[in-house]
């Protein structure tokens, strides 16, 4: 990456080249274009995002141009990146609610509808917003059997595998809270979750904060 970046920036924007194949030329983009170093230099580069890499293909829709902005944002100005994310609400959901003529859909059903009983759904929050309260919310009204389950002590796994593997048999629900804190164990439940045959009604729910 050229030395336009500093070290931490060219780490971060090696990595989108390398795991996304739309910014796989990012270096050669950016050597073509005379303008970087001052974007992203300025005080405000979520307004005027240079078009390079994956962002100046033709062929994106509003959403997925959006999108990679972002993501080339929070590769070189990371700083930026809530600011850019807050555009990107104001700009694309609208958008999104216009063409999909529901609007947003709730959680409630997304879960009936969207998701099925082998699919995980992981709701995140920032320090100090437990997201773990819209899924209890949802169960209640529901008048759905959710076993809780706080991860992060070394019993919490086993008293988890037990509780998925007995709801995943009645159609129950599984809320695993602070997955943030039990990294390990994600990699051992998303092998158990390849093995099972679940409930049609069956729901793992997890919380994270980041």
């Amino acid at each position: 990456v050229p030395k336009v970046l500093t070290d931490e920036q060219a780490t971060y924007a090696n990595a989108l080249a390398k795991e996304l194949p739309s910014f796989g030329d990012l270096a050669s983009d950016i050597r073509g274009t005379p303008d970087f170093a001052a974007w992203i230099a300025s005080a405000d580069p979520e307004d005027h995002v240079t078009e390079i890499g994956g962002i100046a293909a033709s062929n994106l829709t509003k959403v997925h141009k959006a999108l990679a902005e972002i993501l080339l944002i929070q590769a070189v100005r990371p700083d930026r990146l809530i600011v850019r994310s807050q555009k990107f609400v104001n700009q694309v959901l609208p958008e999104m609610t216009k063409s999909t003529r529901e609007g947003l859909r709730s959680l409630g059903f997304a879960v009936e509808k969207e998701i099925d009983a082998r699919t995980p759904v992981l709701l995140c929050g920032e320090s100090g917003y437990d997201p773990s309260g819209h899924v209890r919310d949802l169960y209640i009204s529901l008048n759905v059997q959710c076993t809780e389950i706080a991860l992060g002590a070394e019993e919490a796994a086993e008293d988890a595998d037990k509780a998925i593997s007995s709801a995943a048999k009645s159609g129950r629900w599984v809320l695993l809270k602070n997955a943030h804190l039990a990294i390990n164990y994600l990699v051992k439940l998303e092998k158990k979750m390849l093995t099972l045959t679940p409930h049609p009604q069956f729901r793992l729910f997890l919380t994270a904060l980041i």
